[in-house]
């Protein structure tokens, strides 16, 4: 069983920020990669939504979301997603990002951990064992031979949608982002995924991320290239619910903990 995603539009970042949203219980969100927009993650938010309120919103810039002309950096990227988050009243939550949304979320997670209970780096880059703009182009290029033939159709949707010029701008960007210097000052539990057939991001660099991250661990997806949440959306949303499962718990406890004192008010004298 899925739970459809419906698109809700906040005032945030200095614009109308678009996003996907759907299901009931703790939040989670879902942070798209390079280019690309919450329908990238519909059909693991859809899944997901069994479990939690799921939010999956388009950056500025990306997507349904109007953006300034010149394009967003990492950190920028971070703060208007911060800025949403709480404006859209999505936060604490479980952060889970795919590629450059990784990026986006440690940088997130370090400048404002109030908003994350939980974090999952799905084929986190920039992989810093491949030098090169070119050589992470070619990576990428040869990764494309073993994703599913939709992503090809949704990539290409939401690259035209952005303009070519700021997905190029954005991709120079987070190649100069020193992500690694930050990962030591994750302070959120953290789970790294990196698909089996991922030719983007080495099974070096994810083991890595997760070693440098204080309280990080590594689970890799069979037969699954670097963009799970389009490939494996099922085996992914389950790794995420097992990852989580403590944050639903919490959630009924605390539920059970009001539900007790409003009991108890009432039937105070």
């Amino acid at each position: 069983m899925t739970v459809e995603l419906t698109s809700r539009w906040t005032a945030a970042a200095g614009t109308r920020v678009h996003s996907r949203t759907g299901g009931a219980g703790p939040p989670v969100v879902l942070v798209h990669g390079l280019g690309v927009a919450s329908p990238y993650w519909e059909r693991t938010g859809a899944l997901l939504a069994r479990w939690f309120r799921v939010h999956a919103p388009d950056l500025p810039g990306f997507g349904r979301t109007p953006g300034p002309r010149e394009a967003l950096d990492i950190h920028q990227l971070a703060e208007a997603l911060a800025d949403w988050m709480r404006a859209a009243r999505a936060a604490p939550a479980v952060l889970v990002g795919n590629s450059m949304g990784c990026q986006i979320i440690v940088d997130l997670v370090v400048c404002h951990p109030d908003l994350a209970r939980r974090v999952v780096l799905v084929g986190p880059t920039i992989d810093r064992t491949v030098p090169g703009a070119w050589s992470q182009v070619l990576r990428l290029a040869r990764n494309g031979l073993r994703e599913p033939p939709r992503q090809f159709w949704v990539v290409a949707r939401d690259y035209a949608r952005a303009g070519l010029g700021r997905v190029l701008r954005t991709f120079l960007l987070a190649m100069a982002e020193p992500t690694e210097t930050l990962l030591p000052r994750v302070r959120a539990p953290t789970l790294v995924v990196r698909g089996e057939w991922d030719r983007l991001v080495t099974a070096t660099w994810a083991a890595h991320v997760a070693d440098t991250v204080p309280c990080g661990r590594l689970v890799t997806l069979p037969r699954t290239a670097h963009t799970a949440n389009q490939g494996a959306p099922g085996p992914l949303s389950r790794v995420v619910l097992a990852f989580a499962v403590q944050e639903i718990r919490a959630q009924e406890i605390r539920g059970q903990e009001i539900r007790g004192a409003r009991e108890m008010r009432g039937g105070a004298p």
